[in-house]
């Protein structure tokens, strides 16, 4: 008798609720992955493969991770399988994917609410802030309209604080915009006027009006007071004389006539079909100008760059 009523109470007793196929529930699915992490460490010393086969097909079953709530977050594991079944596994990747699962775990959504009640309650605190705060904002805006026009309102009673400017702030902009934009064309005019009025001055004044005692050098005695000056470290003036030194010396070699009248470009017009001369000429044309008229600086080095230049003609044969 007591054996059938015990039969009885097994074949009527309830069974616990089973979830779905292919459902797992959360705390076994993160142990699982975990175990799956360890055995991936530790197969990967001895590279065996193999001992996750069995891993890869239980995650083929899953699909879905049911929450203590009853919540299903539906998963797709076909990635790791893949990995998991490779003949030759990538066992610092799969190591580094599994690490990465368990850490998105942390950012799985929490169950916050078992009870409907109080899911509405606490919406209804947040709807209400936010109404208070669209109203708080309406008002803030009201104010900063009244302070554009200059005035306040307190208690429905209007009184003149201040006057704000009543500039619309593109217009700001674009005047600010042209007053610099204006003093750059000022300062590049400038620039342009300096340039002009040395050209001006190279154009139309002659090295050997400088100094009336320059009429009777020589490409020699031009030289040895450029080596004079430059002993004395009056670079400015020794390059002067480098270059009146040019000049005389082109004249003795017969490739121009040497006149007091004529200006810098003339004499480099002049050469304009001597290609062995040109180059060179308009060189120590340009050092000249830029040192003589445009008051460069220029040291030891560059003098002595210059000379060479002057001594490259100078060498040169007729």
């Amino acid at each position: 008798m007591f054996l059938y009523l015990l039969l009885i109470t097994w074949i009527f007793a309830p069974t616990p609720a089973q979830p779905p196929t292919g459902v797992i529930q959360e705390a076994d699915y993160w142990h699982l992955i975990e175990t799956v992490w360890q055995d991936a460490q530790r197969y990967a010393s001895v590279n065996d493969p193999t001992r996750l086969r069995d891993a890869a097909a239980q995650l083929q079953t899953i699909t879905a991770v049911q929450q203590p709530d009853g919540h299903l977050i539906p998963v797709n594991h076909t990635f790791l399988i893949s990995q998991l079944q490779q003949e030759n596994i990538n066992w610092s990747d799969l190591i580094g994917l599994l690490r990465a699962m368990l850490d998105e775990r942390a950012r799985w959504p929490e169950v916050r609410y078992r009870d409907p009640t109080q899911a509405q309650a606490d919406l209804d605190t947040i709807l209400a802030e936010l109404a208070i705060k669209a109203v708080e904002d309406a008002e803030l805006t009201a104010v900063e309209a009244d302070l554009r026009e200059g005035q306040w309102t307190p208690n429905n009673q209007t009184r003149r604080v201040f006057t704000l400017p009543n500039i619309p702030l593109p217009s700001l902009f674009i005047t600010l915009l042209g007053l610099v934009a204006g003093f750059i064309l000022l300062l590049v005019l400038l620039y342009a006027f300096r340039r002009l009025a040395l050209d001006f001055a190279a154009d139309h004044e002659s090295p050997s009006q400088v100094e009336d005692a320059d009429e009777n050098l020589t490409a020699q005695t031009a030289l040895t007071r450029a080596q004079t000056l430059s002993r004395q470290q009056d670079y400015r003036s020794a390059v002067r004389y480098l270059y009146l030194s040019t000049l005389l010396i082109l004249d003795e070699k017969g490739v121009f006539r040497y006149n007091r009248s004529r200006t810098n470009r003339e004499y480099l017009q002049s050469v304009a079909n001597k290609p062995e001369v040109a180059p060179v000429l308009t060189d120590v044309v340009e050092v000249f100008d830029r040192v003589w008229y445009g008051y460069e600086p220029i040291d030891d080095e560059q003098y002595h760059q210059y000379q060479g230049r002057v001594e490259k003609l100078r060498q040169q044969r007729k």
